[in-house]
C-alpha cells in the first residue's frame, strides 16, 4: 500500500524513509539526502511511503515538472528494502500512475539505472539510452 504523506509530517516520516532515498540517491550528481529533505520540506516535492502492513519498507519522492508542452510527474527518488520491488513494484507503479493522474500529470517519468529498462517497458514505458555528465564551473 501506498500512503501520500503532508509536508507538514515529512519531519516524522523521514528517520524512517530517509534510509531508502539514501541509496537511490547515490548515483544522482547534484542532490543528496539533506537537498531531498529540503525539497520536500518547501512543497517542491512529495513524499509517498509504501507499506506492507504497518511497517515502511520503501518511500518514493514525486514532484511535478512543467515542460513547455506537458506537465510531467517525475520520479525523483525510489527506494525499497531488498525484495520488495518484486513482490510490489507493479502496485508501486499503478499508484505513481494514480498519482500523475490525480494532478493532470499526463506523464510518469523517471531517470534511472540502466537496469530498470526491463521493468519499464514491460509496462509500456519508453526508453532511450542516455548520458549524465557534468562539469563543475566553480
Amino acid at each position: 500500500m501506498i500512503r501520500d504523506i503532508p509536508t507538514h509530517l515529512v519531519e516524522t516520516f523521514w528517520p524512517l524513509a530517509e534510509p531508502f532515498l539514501s541509496e537511490a540517491l547515490e548515483v544522482h550528481p547534484h542532490l543528496d539526502p539533506e537537498g531531498l529533505r529540503s525539497l520536500l520540506l518547501s512543497g517542491m516535492a512529495e513524499l509517498l511511503v509504501l507499506l506492507e502492513g504497518d511497517r515502511i519498507i520503501g518511500a518514493v519522492v514525486m514532484e511535478a515538472q512543467r515542460y513547455p508542452t506537458k506537465m510531467v510527474g517525475n520520479i525523483v527518488a525510489l527506494g525499497t528494502e531488498n525484495g520488495a520491488w518484486r513482490t510490489h513494484g507493479e502496485a508501486v507503479t499503478d499508484a505513481l500512475e494514480q498519482w500523475c493522474r490525480a494532478r493532470n500529470l499526463g506523464t510518469l517519468n523517471m531517470l534511472g539505472r540502466a537496469g530498470w529498462s526491463k521493468f519499464v517497458t514491460r509496462r509500456g514505458w519508453h526508453t532511450q539510452p542516455s548520458l549524465v555528465a557534468w562539469k563543475e564551473l566553480t
